[in-house]
Parts: C-alpha cells; structure tokens; sequence
C-alpha cells in the first residue's frame, strides 16, 4: 500500500515500526478491503463448525436464498 508513498521508503517503515508510536499515513490510492463474517465452516481437518450468529445476519440470508429469483437468466 506505501508503494506509491515515496516519502515512505524500507527504511522510514523501519524507523515508524521501531518506535512504537502509532502512525497516520494517507494513501493516494484506495485499498480494496473485503470484509467476511462466516457463522459456518469446514476447518483444516475437515469438521463442519458452526458459531452464534452474534448480528443476526444469516436469518436475511437464508430467506434471500430461499426466495424467487429477481431475474431468470433462461429467458
């Protein structure tokens, strides 16, 4: 993301880094962030595992799925 930063070198990183101090920089370029909130999975050894849903936001999911398509792509 500091690509386009050239006030923002290996070795400035390094320095912000090793002081501790938080550090605000403004990017020229707006990073592409995808934000995924999963109550289900299949972990690495293959056990379907299931969480809370603590937002409440399977129930809008599962009746989006189960409702009539807004379009049919065969017509």
């Amino acid at each position: 993301m500091l690509r386009d930063q050239p006030s923002y070198g290996r070795d400035e990183i390094d320095r912000i880094v090793k002081s501790g101090i938080t550090s605000t920089v403004m990017l020229k370029n707006r990073p592409e962030v995808y934000l995924l909130y999963l109550t289900a999975w299949v972990d690495e050894k293959n056990v379907l595992n299931f969480r809370r849903d603590i937002y409440e936001r399977d129930k809008r999911l599962i009746d989006a799925l189960a409702s009539k398509p807004v379009y049919d792509i065969a017509q």
